[in-house]
């Protein structure tokens, strides 16, 4: 009797297994077969980054390749919600652009603390704040676009006012100092960066040299957030005006923007 429970249990326990193997192999299947699908559209709607991003556009091909795959894979993990628009797919992928870009010098990308992404037709009144934003990035994993000002941001690349740049510096920020999760930044360099813009002396300097707008100046989230804008955008002048400063956040994004060209 007792070998018959004991092949019984090996039975089961054998099952078991084998169950729970082939379920785990076919949602890897589903989940490379939506990655696949992903990939595709992505590589269908590919002139749309070539004609509305710099950044892209002046990666060598192999890293245009892995900001595809990036792109793929940040799109398909985040839950994208219209508030009275339709969010198509070409609109998620310009949204996922700007995280993309931001982040691509390193190599926790992923935002895990930021699970929704709220695209509204334009300015929209926030419950959280009870103000009207036109973008904004929270401490409960929620980021918002008007996108009106979101393709302002793009058609527009050289004004240094990039909403998505802007909105998804805050969300690393936010990852790196408050969510769960990864930290998207080498926390020494981070913390340099952080220690040297609290610095007043530096903060006087900036503001005599006028290179930011005053609203950077509100708090250190706004200040890194304006930085990104115009690293991204005019990085050849921030690199001559403040060559420290701009060294220090490019150490932090593990990037130069100024090598591609830009």
């Amino acid at each position: 009797m007792d070998i018959v429970i004991i092949i019984i249990v090996i039975g089961v326990i054998f099952f078991v297994y084998i169950r729970s193997a082939y379920t785990e192999t076919i949602a890897e299947e589903a989940a490379e077969d939506r990655f696949k699908s992903d990939v595709k559209v992505i590589k269908e709607n590919e002139e749309l980054l070539l004609n509305n991003d710099l950044f892209y556009r002046q990666l060598p091909y192999a890293s245009q390749q892995r900001f595809m795959q990036r792109l793929a894979l940040f799109v398909q993990s985040k839950n994208f919600i219209g508030r009275e628009i339709e969010v198509e797919y070409y609109m998620k992928m310009m949204i996922g652009a700007a995280a993309i870009k931001f982040s691509f010098g390193v190599e926790d990308y992923q935002l895990s603390g930021f699970k929704q992404i709220l695209v509204y037709p334009e300015e929209y009144y926030s419950k959280i704040t009870r103000q009207y934003h036109k973008g904004e990035a929270n401490a409960i994993g929620v980021l918002a676009f008007s996108w009106k000002h979101f393709k302002e941001g793009i058609d527009s690349p050289k004004d240094n006012l990039n909403l998505g740049v802007h909105e998804f510096a805050h969300a690393y920020f936010l990852q790196q100092t408050q969510m769960d999760g990864e930290d998207p930044f080498d926390s020494n360099k981070f913390k340099k960066l952080r220690t040297h813009i609290q610095d007043h002396a530096v903060l006087d300097t900036m503001k005599q040299k006028a290179l930011f707008r005053d609203y950077a100046f509100r708090n250190e989230m706004e200040f890194f957030a304006i930085m990104g804008e115009h690293f991204f955008e005019t990085p050849s002048d921030f690199k001559t005006e403040t060559p420290r400063l701009y060294d220090m956040f490019g150490n932090v994004l593990k990037q130069d923007p100024t090598k591609l060209g830009m």
